[in-house]
């Protein structure tokens, strides 16, 4: 399966369609992530601002949604995580500092879950919000876990600054030996 970032906007577009007719007949909070997703990533093709925060309030109001109707506290945590995600996605094409209060206050609650979303999402927001040593606090726990997906971290541009950061190269080291 091609990845959600990889794909053309009208391959987007199409699986919107898709994603939303298969949740009238089967919501799941998974399919309601999927669909939240699916518009985020259509927010790298759009050039116009007020297009770019539609897909954006979609996705929140949809992963809010999904919220109030979890049964379990790994969906819950993982579905906050997309929010928390969105909120920073928010402040990205906004540049409005309430936005991060947002994701922060969406995130930090569940911070002691060893969750990866999680732990990505704080860190991404410490540096956003230029906080280095919580940055390498959220990033060093993050590495802590099993299975932890570099990927994801090294596609954070959030992350950018801090990759010469000799404390930053150390964690990846100690993470692939």
């Amino acid at each position: 399966m091609t990845p959600i970032s990889h794909q053309s906007s009208a391959d987007l577009v199409r699986k919107i369609g898709e994603t939303d007719q298969q949740f009238l007949t089967h919501p799941s909070p998974e399919l309601a992530k999927l669909r939240a997703n699916l518009r985020i990533a259509l927010v790298q093709y759009s050039h116009q601002k007020q297009e770019q925060l539609y897909f954006l309030t979609e996705a929140a109001a949809l992963l809010e949604i999904a919220l109030m109707d979890v049964n379990s506290l790994e969906q819950h945590v993982e579905l906050s995580a997309a929010l928390g995600e969105t909120y920073l996605q928010f402040y990205h094409v906004t540049q409005e500092k309430r936005y991060l209060i947002i994701s922060r206050q969406v995130i930090k609650p569940l911070s002691h879950h060893p969750s990866a979303e999680i732990l990505l999402a704080l860190a991404r927001l410490s540096a956003t919000e230029k906080h280095p040593s919580l940055v390498k606090h959220w990033l060093t726990r993050l590495m802590q876990l099993p299975n932890t997906d570099i990927a994801c971290i090294r596609q954070a541009p959030e992350l950018d600054s801090y990759r010469h950061e000799s404390w930053y190269q150390d964690l990846f080291k100690a993470h692939l030996h």
